[in-house]
């Protein structure tokens, strides 16, 4: 009986925790989601709060004040330009604003403007949309943005220019005071690849190297050599400076490249009009100077 007894009290002991366990992480679960749901609501509250009504709403009003007189005098602001303003004024306040979208910036000028604006978005999508004053016709508003990029461009186009000028200018004026190499007699030590570099003015190997390879490191040392590249970048860069050379002095610089190129031509091929053909073409030295170099060995 006792035996009985004690195996029942067992059994409801077992089922008394088991019911005990599930309450207590039933009851514990309920507080942690309320804990979050409270944490959530708080940080929800404070951002609205702190940056929503403070930092939010004076970058707008900074923004406002700067396209304001634009704005008012006909110029018309497109939207991608003006939410990556103000994306720039929410950052600068400490606020994350990669995530802020045009249509709730759009509800803020709306709010701000009133009737006094109206946005306007071409069919094809690839074009941006303007904001631009409602009294203005969106033809003449059109007109008057064409002609302000069109100034733009002849602008951005006339400094381009005069800015090859310059460069054009300064590199020939280099090129003038390039020594070359001595033909006779022929010194076999001035066909070597870092010889050719070393004819070569800063300017315009610079400028070669910035245009076939990406690399700008030591740029700033304009006056040194470039660092090492690649030998075959190498290669075409002396290569294509030692032809610029070539016919910007009227041939009359010497260069290892030019002379080197038709001496292996003709040693391979004995063709003068080979030669002839690619020192009309500014590769190599003329065949009477080939001669005249093939004379100065021999003797």
């Amino acid at each position: 009986m006792k035996k009985s007894i004690f195996q029942i009290f067992q059994s409801f002991k077992g089922l008394f925790w088991g019911i005990c366990c599930e309450t207590v992480i039933h009851l514990a679960v309920q507080l942690l989601m309320w804990y979050h749901i409270s944490q959530s609501n708080l940080k929800h509250k404070g951002f609205r709060e702190i940056e929503g009504e403070a930092f939010y709403d004076t970058a707008f009003k900074e923004m406002a004040a700067k396209i304001s007189e634009g704005i008012y005098q006909g110029k018309a602001c497109d939207m991608l330009s003006l939410l990556l303003k103000y994306r720039e004024l929410l950052e600068d306040k400490g606020i994350k604003a990669e995530s802020y979208s045009k249509q709730h910036l759009k509800l803020r000028l709306q709010k701000h403007f009133g009737e006094e604006i109206m946005f306007h978005q071409h069919p094809n999508r690839s074009k941006l949309e303007v904001i631009y004053l409602r009294n203005i016709s969106l033809q003449d508003m059109l007109n008057a943005s064409a002609a302000q990029n069109a100034r733009s461009v002849s602008n951005v186009s006339f400094n381009a220019t005069q800015q090859i000028v310059n460069t054009a200018r300064w590199v020939k004026e280099e090129i003038r005071q390039c020594s070359g190499i001595t033909l006779r007699p022929l010194n076999i030590d001035d066909m070597s690849l870092e010889s050719s570099r070393r004819i070569i003015p800063p300017s315009l190997y610079w400028l070669v190297h910035l245009m076939i390879t990406s690399h700008e490191s030591g740029v700033d040392d304009f006056d040194q050599l470039c660092p090492c590249v690649e030998i075959e970048d190498k290669r075409c860069i002396t290569s294509i400076c030692q032809d610029i050379i070539h016919c910007a002095s009227k041939v009359h610089v010497k260069l290892p490249k030019q002379i080197g190129l038709a001496m292996v031509v003709h040693h391979l091929t004995g063709c003068k009009q080979l030669v002839g053909l690619l020192n009309g073409m500014g590769h190599s030295s003329s065949y009477d100077e080939l001669q005249s170099v093939d004379t100065s060995l021999a003797t």
